[in-house]
């Protein structure tokens, strides 16, 4: 999608949510949730996507490693920020237990699935650009 309609998609997919369409996780909705332990994931969505279209307009979606390394960077900006709020948030309801359970319950649990997707995308966005440039040498 680009940068531009990459970031705004995901914005709408918020505003969605907020208005009480049951799009985040486990059918959630509503503005609580923009509000609770994984809002900072959320809000993150947007600046991710918007990272990766970036880099995705740039050529790093057209071979393997670059884009893994397009991917790496849209989960660095979705966990860091989630991390960062989800330890606030923690701390706040008085139930942060240090490093090792924020990591435990806001990245760990996470890590096969992001590394699925990445493997994914690193073999299907190249094959599919190269599809894209056989049919239009036809």
């Amino acid at each position: 999608l680009g940068p531009r309609l990459g970031f705004g998609t995901l914005v709408l997919y918020l505003a969605e949510g907020a208005a009480g369409l049951p799009v985040f996780a486990g059918g959630s909705a509503g503005a609580a949730v923009l509000a609770g332990p994984t809002a900072g994931y959320l809000f993150s969505f947007p600046l991710a996507a918007g990272l990766v279209g970036w880099l995705a307009v740039r050529g790093w979606d057209r071979r393997p490693l670059w884009t893994a390394l397009a991917m790496l960077a849209g989960e660095i900006v979705i966990f860091s920020l989630g991390l960062a709020w989800l330890g606030g948030w923690l701390a706040l309801a008085g139930k942060f237990g240090g490093t090792t359970t924020l990591l435990g319950m806001g990245l760990l649990p996470f890590m096969p699935g992001e590394a699925l997707k990445v493997l994914l995308a690193m073999g299907l966005l190249p094959s599919a650009w190269k599809l894209v440039g056989a049919f239009r040498q036809r």
